[in-house]
């Protein structure tokens, strides 16, 4: 079971030296009081103004003046070359909390997949997985609460991914020319077909 917080990030260049020294503190505390691993996952992309410009088209379209369409035309040609030619980046970050069954230290990720589509499923393995899911379930809240607790303390702001979320971060991370031409549909767009 995985988890992915998106943290806020802060401009640690403007803080003062006793606001960073604090602020490093409290971050090698929460590093030193975590008694399971974590993954930090710092993403680089390009900024992407598709939805802005959107924006700025509707209020384009309600504007009277003339002048003020072809001022706003002129501006949203210059922020799109301003982003394609300064390659303008924006940086997100992410924790991963992992929560692991004890079963799945003891043999390998293909074959615990393989037990699970197994026709030889039995009523009793099903609510045994059930009850084990629940259980690794209040675990992964815990880890949760402690890691949003000791962030909010850092004064930076927390975000837990939704399925949706996380499926688009993978599809961005993985596809990243293709992401910028087709975007990810919302998940209750998108249909399976047998």
């Amino acid at each position: 079971i995985r988890a992915i917080l998106q943290i806020g990030a802060v401009n640690f260049n403007l803080k003062s030296e006793p606001e960073q020294e604090a602020l490093i503190r409290r971050l090698q505390q929460f590093v030193n009081a975590l008694d399971f691993p974590v993954q930090i996952l710092v993403q680089s992309r390009k900024l992407d103004i598709d939805q802005y410009l959107a924006e700025l088209k509707l209020k384009r379209k309600d504007l009277k003046s003339p002048l003020l369409q072809e001022q706003m035309a002129d501006y949203m040609s210059y922020i799109t070359r301003l982003v394609e030619f300064a390659d303008i980046m924006e940086k997100h970050f992410f924790i991963v909390i992992p929560v692991n069954p004890a079963r799945a230290e003891k043999k390998g990720m293909l074959s615990d997949f393989l037990s699970y589509i197994t026709p030889d499923d039995t009523a009793v393995e099903v609510i045994k997985r059930r009850n084990e899911f629940l259980q690794l379930k209040k675990e992964m809240d815990t880890r949760l609460s402690v890691i949003m607790t000791a962030i909010d303390g850092m004064g930076l702001l927390t975000n837990r991914l939704t399925t949706a979320e996380i499926i688009e971060l993978y599809y961005e991370l993985y596809n990243p020319t293709l992401a910028r031409r087709q975007k990810f549909q919302s998940i209750e767009d998108l249909s399976v077909t047998s």
